[in-house]
């Protein structure tokens, strides 16, 4: 079952027009049915002008990618890194900053990160951007909506951190509580129900918010999750970035129908601000047009290589000009 969206879900703006008419599912090929996706003219952000309700859009999951094991393989924004020296490059990192006592190539491998600013993005960005807590203060009380595979959380409680997270998925779920993790099946309105008001210091959103039909309540409701300069840390497709504007409705974070909003900066920003929550960093990711381009490229009728030939370019022209990355990676913080 399908339902209209007549106002933006992200500003509630009636102002919109269809930015991409006739969109296919072609990343999971879970449907037939074409999509419109509309752009608000108030935030810019795109959503469906038709959109699953919720009690029907589990099906639109049913191909949709599993929870990988998360010891199978080291990722670079989703790529997959069979190399074990990669692994351990970025464990000398995770080592040297946060602690952790992973396998690593130890003071060569921090140099060598230290020294390669875009890989050390990519680390940074892989542990989600969580603070350094001070020798001796408390450790902090991590929650992760949508843990998925939960490879997160168990990198917070390697490095002594508090881990709590809720997921939709029940197998998700059921295998991070097999490995002693405070995990329950549902969504961040059931985080409130478990947790109660103020109980966390950071809470990340890693790829959910375009999933959700309500990112306005979710933001609102981790607001009230946080603690007094608390942080939030969301992670979405960017409406505005070089890909969809290469692509078009080719794009692979499309993703219709399950990306059902993806929100704009002034989105995000404005609404975190109207709950008291204020941006404190625009993170720079980098290396995903290495995975979005050449999909991107395939769908739109190009060649793979030629994505990877623009993922290169776009990861220079954007490291050079700091242009719009593909992903919005963000933190915020919670007034004192």
């Amino acid at each position: 079952m399908l339902e209209a969206v007549q106002n933006c879900p992200m500003c509630a703006s009636d102002r919109h027009y269809p930015r991409f008419k006739d969109v296919p599912d072609f990343v999971f090929h879970a449907t037939d049915e074409r999509w419109t996706v509309e752009q608000c003219e108030a935030c810019e952000s795109l959503f469906l002008a038709e959109r699953p309700v919720p009690a029907s859009i589990g099906r639109y999951y049913e191909r949709y990618y599993t929870h990988a094991d998360q010891d199978a393989s080291a990722a670079i924004s989703g790529i997959s890194v069979q190399s074990g020296l990669a692994k351990k490059l970025a464990n000398s990192w995770r080592n040297h900053k946060y602690g952790s006592r992973r396998p690593s190539l130890g003071a060569l491998g921090v140099a060598i990160v230290g020294a390669t600013p875009p890989l050390r993005g990519w680390i940074e960005a892989e542990c989600r951007h969580l603070p350094v807590q001070p020798a001796g203060a408390a450790p902090l009380r991590v929650l992760d909506v949508g843990h998925g595979d939960a490879r997160f959380l168990r990198f917070v409680r390697e490095i002594g951190y508090q881990a709590a997270g809720v997921e939709i998925d029940p197998k998700a779920v059921a295998q991070a509580k097999s490995d002693g993790l405070d995990v329950h099946q549902g969504d961040i309105d059931s985080a409130l129900q478990i947790w109660g008001e103020a109980s966390f210091d950071f809470i990340t959103l890693s790829h959910v918010i375009e999933h959700v039909h309500e990112p306005r309540h979710v933001i609102a409701v981790a607001n009230r999750l946080l603690r007094p300069s608390g942080r939030l840390w969301i992670e979405c497709p960017n409406p505005a970035s070089n890909g969809i504007k290469r692509y078009g409705m080719h794009w692979r974070d499309l993703d219709p129908p399950r990306h059902i909003c993806i929100p704009s900066f002034k989105a995000l920003r404005d609404i975190a601000a109207e709950t008291g929550i204020v941006v404190e960093k625009r993170h720079s990711r980098p290396f995903v047009p290495f995975e979005v381009y050449p999909f991107s490229a395939r769908a739109s009728g190009q060649s793979g290589k030629s994505g990877y030939l623009a993922a290169a370019r776009a990861e220079i022209t954007n490291s050079l000009a700091n242009g719009p990355r593909e992903w919005q990676t963000i933190t915020f913080r919670k007034a004192s």
